[in-house]
């Protein structure tokens, strides 16, 4: 009986957790299927030369396009805030100091410099590019509620003004930049060594499991740790047998989504399903994994195993990529192996069993939005 009940809390707490992400994420939906769509869009146009990437107008769509993909710790922090029931404003503040140019500035430049974190009275503060990670500010926004609470609680009314703020901030910034933010950065380097490890030993079950959790990866940003290996092997052997595992990551989950299309019954979450899956099948997934697959739980998992199963028979048969780009259907001109046809294979078994498995399993909702 107690195995029973500590199978249930752990299952109500992963269901829980998931619950929270994809409320926060609910509010800034709208905005991550535009800007998904312009960026797929700009993609296409630039594609069929009919833009040129070196133009006006290619850099104003793709401003457009990056919004909420440079700056999601700001949406985020106001989703958050509002979920977590506590101050917007200071949450905001949160976000800022992930993106604040001393943090981002010093991510960017640390190859060249060799200055990788700074020294905040012996502690480390890492510097890590917080562009486009989920978990640091959700996380952030979700323990300064307490904090916030805290504070507020014990302050006398007549100095809350002057000093909540202020104590919130000294505590919840020095935590988030030493603790919290880089926590992913951190797994995220270990993790880039067990992948490499898996390659090196053997490639189609290191590309399964690369595969199959590269979404996981992404929930909690440590999948920027691959990156360096990727660029090392273009750079060695003139391609990476590590990136088509993204590819087929992102095309299994553009297949479970627009599976969810089918199973959902309300006009408008169609629609949105529609967009979603369109734009991952060009490489932008946010807005089909946080909007649809993880939110029924169900399609991501198929994703999941279906991304394994389609990168580790492409790694069978050689494949690999001779560039690092926005893993999509436009880039399937970068991707090599044994005989092309595999490439192609490989993303037929992505899309196709993703898309299956999850019109199977079903979504468990009988079609409804939660929303």
């Amino acid at each position: 009986e107690k195995d029973i009940k500590a199978t249930t809390v752990k299952k109500n707490v992963v269901a829980r957790v998931i619950e929270t992400i994809s409320g926060v994420f609910g509010p800034v939906i709208p905005v991550l299927i535009g800007c998904g769509m312009v960026k797929s869009v700009t993609a296409i146009l630039t594609t069929l030369n009919l833009v040129s990437k070196t133009g006006g107008g290619y850099q104003v769509f793709n401003l457009i396009g990056d919004l909420i993909f440079y700056f999601f710790p700001f949406f985020l922090a106001v989703s958050a805030a509002k979920k977590f029931k506590t101050n917007e404003y200071l949450a905001v503040a949160l976000a800022g100091a992930y993106m604040h140019p001393v943090i981002m500035d010093g991510a960017i430049n640390a190859a060249k410099s060799g200055v990788t974190t700074l020294d905040f009275f012996k502690l480390p503060v890492l510097l890590v590019n917080y562009k486009s990670t989920i978990i640091p500010i959700i996380a952030s926004v979700w323990i300064m509620s307490y904090v916030y609470k805290y504070v507020d609680k014990k302050m006398p009314d007549s100095f809350k003004v002057l000093f909540v703020p202020m104590i919130v901030l000294f505590v919840m910034v020095p935590l988030g930049l030493i603790v919290i933010g880089p926590f992913g950065t951190y797994i995220g380097k270990g993790v880039a060594q067990v992948v490499s490890y898996l390659y090196t030993k053997n490639g189609v079950i290191g590309s399964f499991l690369f595969g199959t959790f590269r979404p996981v990866l992404i929930l909690f940003g440590m999948h920027y740790a691959i990156t360096p290996i990727n660029s090392q092997l273009i750079a060695e052997y003139g391609y990476s047998v590590i990136s088509p595992a993204n590819l087929t990551g992102n095309l299994a989950q553009a297949g479970a989504c627009l599976a969810v299309l089918f199973l959902l019954k309300k006009k408008g979450d169609k629609a949105n399903a529609l967009s979603s899956g369109v734009t991952a099948l060009f490489g932008i997934t946010e807005p089909a994994i946080f909007g649809f697959n993880l939110k029924y739980k169900k399609p991501f998992i198929a994703a999941m195993i279906s991304g394994g199963i389609g990168a580790a028979y492409v790694n069978f048969w050689g494949g690999g990529a001779t560039a690092l780009i926005l893993p999509g259907l436009l880039a399937l001109p970068t991707y090599i192996a044994d005989s092309y046809i595999h490439i192609i294979i490989g993303v037929i078994i992505s899309i196709g069993l993703a898309f299956a498995s999850t019109l199977v399993l079903g979504i468990g909702e009988n079609g409804e939005s939660d929303e």
